[in-house]
């Protein structure tokens, strides 16, 4: 969506949490590797935890066998060839690697929890080795609340709604990749709202540290790795929580890479 709106298409469709239906994900697989890709794609598919064991089954067996994708005015056969995983395995391997080395296989076994913040939600698993524990968290708590509300505080004034959500995504993301948005002759730069965010975190805080407290109460974890669209908002209250033992990511790619 944010790249059609660049190039000033129209972009309607808006992701929801659990982002989008498993055929919805196939169909713009398809299209896309249709592209460019050869005629057999290996394809690897991080699912949210929110409805992952559902979505995953489904989706796992559309991913496999022969697909006829019609592009660029040509019909041609697709063969995909995908595996399903939980979103933070990414980020758990990425973090089995220093500055994009080779994984440390002395860090495959440790049971760690891995903390994937983004707009929506924060979900937490916990991996030994590729086994994830049965147990997967998911709070409806991620920072895009707090981007909102900083954005309308800075542009829009108290009660007023001159933007849709799906707009402010983009001033959000605009304002993340260039420092700076300027709106009706209006600028505002990241360092303008960031005080606002991390007050906004800070109290946001209170309740995810219980809801992890709680979920990890009972299972064994060695360390615990932090990555995600909003953890550098976060990086303060982590180091308190879990000194050491915290790995954060503040890459925004650390997810794909580790795929």
């Amino acid at each position: 969506g944010e790249r059609a709106e660049r190039l000033g298409l129209l972009s309607p469709h808006v992701m929801t949490v659990a982002k989008a239906d498993a055929a919805t994900r196939l169909l713009v697989l398809a299209a896309l590797t249709a592209l460019e890709a050869p005629d057999v794609v290996d394809v690897c598919v991080g699912l949210p935890l929110h409805g992952y064991e559902e979505q995953g089954v489904v989706l796992q067996s559309l991913l496999r066998g022969e697909h006829r994708v019609v592009a660029g005015g040509r019909e041609r056969s697709l063969q995909l060839k995908g595996t399903v995983v939980p979103e933070g395995l990414g980020l758990w391997v990425r973090s089995l690697s220093r500055d994009g080395d080779a994984v440390d296989p002395s860090l495959v076994g440790v049971p760690t929890a891995v903390l994937d913040f983004g707009h929506r939600t924060i979900q937490m698993a916990v991996f030994t080795g590729l086994q994830m524990y049965a147990r997967p968290y998911v709070s409806a708590h991620g920072v895009y609340e707090l981007w909102e509300e900083a954005l309308i505080e800075q542009l829009e004034g108290p009660g007023q709604t001159v933007f849709e959500s799906p707009q402010r995504a983009v001033l959000m993301t605009r304002l993340l990749h260039d420092g700076v948005v300027s709106v009706r002759g209006k600028a505002v730069t990241l360092e303008m709202v960031r005080p606002r965010l991390k007050v906004a975190a800070g109290r946001l805080w209170t309740r995810i540290a219980e809801e992890v407290r709680r979920t990890l109460e009972q299972i064994p974890y060695e360390r615990v790795v932090a990555g995600g669209g909003g953890v550098h908002l976060f990086i303060d209250q982590l180091t308190e929580m879990f000194g050491d033992s915290v790995v954060i990511l503040r890459d925004r790619f650390a997810q794909a890479e580790g795929y």
